[in-house]
């Protein structure tokens, strides 16, 4: 294979010659990362290298899957490979990737589905709600499938399913109306209503999955809307110190539940992930966390400082590429060493996933090929970015 100069990148030469987990189908751990990751290779120069080894990988990989609550979300299982072989067949001719993702294009929609024969008391429970488990990554299935023309509505049963949700579960009576100027609970209960309030598993997850579709005209989505900014005004007069967890009382009185004493950057519970919600929404108070998170960036590469978690989900890839669409070319060359100097002390892998997106080699190495190449990560939608139909 001619060398080439993504090849000079320690991340994407580690994983090209070392990944072997294709007994994994997940994004979290396995082939989906990975074949995302020869996507973005692909589309760079399209070096047929990376369509083969691609078809090679699917040769490789496991599909005899049974479904369970455990594999059924976008990040962990058979959907998310159905996702990143939607995109596949967008930038490559070969007739393997069309057929196969129309054949697993099944499988995913039969997945969904499942998310209906759910009681509304099982999306209690956050794993059945959240971007990487449950059903807001679902719905963010839906928009691979323009890759075929197709408009990516949802069904009428899975809408019926959300607005349910959304009416009758406690943790959603934030939905809110306004009468004469006042808000109120929709339906109002006795106690704290404790709310996970982040991208990686709480209710921005899902109300931030909502916003790849039109869902203007809709009372309970514009009253979540308008609540949440209701919310996100009270954090910044905390300089934007946005708690993990909520909680709100019958008067609607809101009390953040803090679990850290400093500002949290991150994608899954930070403000990286608060800012892609803010962002798809055109709030204006985006701008300031674009700020916060500009700065931080710039104080890491000055430090240039050691660090043990490099990941996207709550590391330095992460806080990196919140800033993709602002820094320099000098910056940008800055943040690709710091993030390859650290490439290989990112002790995070033992505890989480060695090869998987958020927490494990792929999702650095994406990183530093989007910062390196200065354009945007194809699949950016898995990490709830609504990047509005175009991917570049």
């Amino acid at each position: 294979m001619q060398q080439k100069t993504e090849l000079e990148l320690i991340s994407i030469k580690d994983c090209l010659e070392n990944f072997s987990n294709f007994e994994d189908i997940s994004l979290l751990n396995g082939t989906s990362g990975y074949l995302l990751l020869l996507l973005n290779l692909y589309s760079i120069d399209k070096n047929i290298y990376y369509e083969e080894l691609a078809i090679s990988v699917i040769r490789k990989t496991n599909l005899n899957f049974v479904v369970n609550r455990e594999n059924r979300g976008l990040w962990s299982g058979p959907l998310g490979f159905a996702f990143v072989l939607n995109l596949w067949s967008r930038y490559s001719n070969n007739e393997i990737f069309e057929q196969l993702s129309q054949e697993l294009n099944l499988v995913a929609e039969s997945i969904i589905r499942t998310f209906l024969e759910d009681k509304i008391e099982d999306f209690q429970r956050s794993e059945n709600i959240d971007i990487i488990y449950g059903l807001a990554g679902g719905l963010i299935y839906f928009t691979s499938l323009k890759t075929y023309n197709r408009r990516f509505r949802l069904p009428n049963d899975l809408m019926e399913k959300i607005v349910e949700i959304f009416d009758k579960l406690r943790i959603y009576e934030i939905a809110t109306t306004v009468e004469a100027g006042r808000q109120s609970l929709k339906n109002r209960s006795k106690g704290n209503i404790h709310i996970n309030f982040s991208m990686s598993h709480g209710i921005i997850s899902l109300v931030n999955s909502l916003t790849f579709f039109d869902f203007s005209n809709i009372n309970f989505y514009r009253y979540s809307l308008d609540f949440i900014e209701n919310v996100y005004k009270q954090f910044s007069n905390l300089s934007f110190r946005i708690s993990e967890y909520i909680a709100i009382d019958e008067t609607m009185k809101i009390t953040p539940i803090y679990s850290r004493d400093t500002i949290n950057y991150s994608w899954c519970y930070g403000l990286y992930g608060h800012y892609i919600f803010l962002k798809n929404n055109d709030y204006v108070i985006k701008d300031d966390l674009l700020k916060m998170l500009l700065e931080e960036a710039q104080r890491l590469v000055r430090c240039r400082k050691k660090t043990n978690n490099v990941s996207f989900c709550h590391g330095l890839s992460g806080t990196l590429y919140s800033c993709c669409d602002v820094i320099t070319p000098d910056e940008s060359e800055e943040f690709v060493k710091l993030i390859e100097s650290n490439y290989f002390d990112n002790e995070v892998l033992s505890e989480y996933s060695e090869w998987g997106i958020l927490d494990g080699k792929l999702g650095i190495a994406l990183v530093t090929l989007s910062l390196k190449f200065k354009r945007r990560i194809i699949g950016e939608e898995i990490f709830g970015i609504n990047c509005n139909g175009d991917i570049s």
